[in-house]
């Protein structure tokens, strides 16, 4: 690791670095800070959770030295709320009256954020639609934007705000530095690239295959869709995953998932783009100091960095392997240790293949002996789904012996003996003998 001070960043940045436990810089900060302190263009490519948001902040802020307050000189283009908070906070931490950052994002009353406008800053960072709201009333300027910031620029891309983009960038002035930071550098960005970079330095962090977290022990269960959450009830139960993060596929699928966590005695917390923002900040807070369990959506799958989490399970399988890699980079932050488990029904099947190809790592399938919380899941399913009062997902039949049932009314049952994996068979190819996934109980 390197000091921050060999790499260029003013003392007073680098001691309250240290003031808040940032001592050393990480790989993609290394490279990129000298860079950027030299005035050049830059596109890093870098994986999730490998430091970027300080990669361009400490840069900018050594060169900010005008207390010009007028109008902003620095403008961070983010393509969430949660990671245009995560820069806020960031300059935010250093603490430096110098710097005085607005950020402003949908979701929330406007009022307040042309107010901090108004009252004056030198940094502006926000999602690109409701920067466009605030030019679009004459508020925001930027005709005097000196550094312009790009991240997350594929998320961008994903979420169809490049266009937005293109168009706030225009607003600039052609001589300003421009800094454009992504997990992935697709080809559809190449217009971008050309049309708001003057001759930038192309910086890859990690290789070609540098977005995966190889820090991270991916594994899997196979087992039916109304078995999903007895296996993650079993999960948690049995092996003492730390800090988790559990992704659902859908808002309401979260909703009960939590609220069955609860029931079943496992200190949960609820986090989607269904809250409301301060709702969602506070959970985001309280998870941060004293939580277990944070159910979740796509939501926080990108930008956003909780330290110390240390398991990330998928309920549903994303069906973008890219959505895959951002998901479980939430873990193995700053180089650290972190594990991924899977929870796949047959018809996710596929998609294990498909993650595992296109991003060079191998899941390990794991021996879960569900059956023993099958009683505690189904009664925490049933009192969720009542206090819901609607149906999500699935529930649960029941057979004579109070066991939970499929479709075909038949006991999942799937392993004669736990110890080891044995196949299964029926009428789907999938599942043939030289398929290496099986059922378990």
């Amino acid at each position: 690791m390197t000091l921050f001070e060999e790499l260029g960043i003013e003392k007073t940045l680098v001691d309250k670095l240290k003031a808040i436990g940032i001592v050393d810089a990480t790989e993609v900060q290394e490279v990129s800070i000298p860079i950027i302190l030299a005035g050049k263009d830059v596109v890093v490519r870098s994986k999730t959770g490998s430091g970027k948001t300080y990669a361009f902040v400490l840069p900018i802020l050594s060169k900010l030295s005008e207390m010009d307050y007028r109008n902003p000189i620095a403008i961070v283009l983010a393509p969430t709320r949660e990671l245009a908070m995560q820069t806020y906070k960031a300059i935010e931490n250093l603490n430096d009256h110098r710097f005085r950052p607005v950020v402003v994002y949908g979701g929330v009353s406007i009022n307040p954020q042309i107010n901090g406008i108004k009252n004056g800053c030198n940094i502006v960072i926000g999602t690109p639609g409701r920067l466009l709201d605030i030019m679009d009333r004459g508020v925001l300027k930027l005709d005097k934007i000196k550094y312009a910031v790009i991240d997350e620029a594929d998320d961008m891309l994903n979420m169809g705000f490049i266009e937005d983009v293109n168009k706030i960038l225009s607003e600039t002035k052609k001589e300003r530095q421009t800094m454009l930071f992504s997990a992935t550098i697709p080809r559809e960005l190449n217009s971008t690239i050309h049309n708001h970079t003057r001759e930038p330095e192309f910086i890859s962090i990690g290789g070609t295959d540098g977005i995966t977290v190889k820090t991270i022990d991916h594994s899997f269960y196979l087992t039916r869709k109304n078995k999903k959450f007895q296996t993650l009830l079993t999960y948690l139960k049995e092996n003492n995953p730390g800090k988790t993060i559990v992704f659902s596929k859908t808002k309401s699928g979260a909703d009960l998932v939590c609220q069955a966590l609860k029931e079943a005695g496992i200190n949960s917390m609820l986090i989607h783009g269904g809250l409301t923002q301060d709702r969602r900040e506070r959970v985001l807070n309280n998870f941060k100091v004293n939580g277990e369990v944070l159910v979740t959506t796509d939501v926080l799958a990108r930008g956003i960095d909780i330290k110390d989490i240390q398991t990330i399970i998928n309920y549903d399988l994303p069906e973008d392997t890219d959505v895959y890699v951002h998901r479980v980079g939430r873990s193995a932050r700053m180089g650290k240790s972190g594990k991924a488990f899977n929870i796949v029904s047959d018809s996710e099947e596929e998609l294990v293949q498909e993650i595992e190809n296109k991003n060079k790592i191998r899941m390990n399938e794991i021996v879960l002996h569900i059956d023993k919380y099958a009683a505690l899941a189904n009664e925490s399913i049933e009192k969720a789904l009542a206090k819901s009062k609607r149906k999500v997902g699935f529930r649960p039949n029941y057979n004579s012996s109070g066991r939970s049932e499929g479709r075909s009314g038949r006991s999942n049952g799937y392993r004669r003996d736990n110890s080891r994996p044995t196949s299964y068979s029926n009428n789907n190819r999938r599942h043939s003998k030289n398929s290496r996934y099986v059922y378990g109980t």
